[in-house]
């Protein structure tokens, strides 16, 4: 079996794994605050959309398992450290996590 059967047949990872839209981390995020309370907004929706095309790129070399493990850290890790909304960023890194989890079929505790 040669490299180009090996990896010639393997769809890249951004075809196998699906990712939250902008508009599905809004509608979570509006969620979060109705429950929670809070100031609602972004301090930065560019960063929040530059985060949602990176995280496609993040453990390419990977098996998939493992990339999602990985992706689902890049994506905590950039909603909770840089905050792209007012309030609340914690709990939408979550939640976040949680829906990127389940759009992958993986299960989280």
């Amino acid at each position: 079996m040669g490299l180009s059967t090996t990896f010639g047949s393997r769809p890249s990872l951004s075809e196998e794994i699906r990712y939250p839209s902008i508009k599905q981390v809004e509608r979570l995020y509006n969620k979060i605050i109705s429950v929670t309370g809070g100031e609602h907004g972004y301090l930065s929706k560019a960063n929040l959309e530059y985060l949602l095309d990176t995280v496609k790129d993040v453990g390419e070399r990977l098996d998939r398992e493992q990339a999602i493990v990985k992706k689902a850290a890049f994506l905590m890790y950039n909603i909770v450290v840089p905050h792209p909304f007012v309030n609340d960023n914690k709990r939408t890194a979550y939640e976040l996590v949680r829906l990127f989890l389940r759009l992958t079929d993986m299960k989280s505790n």
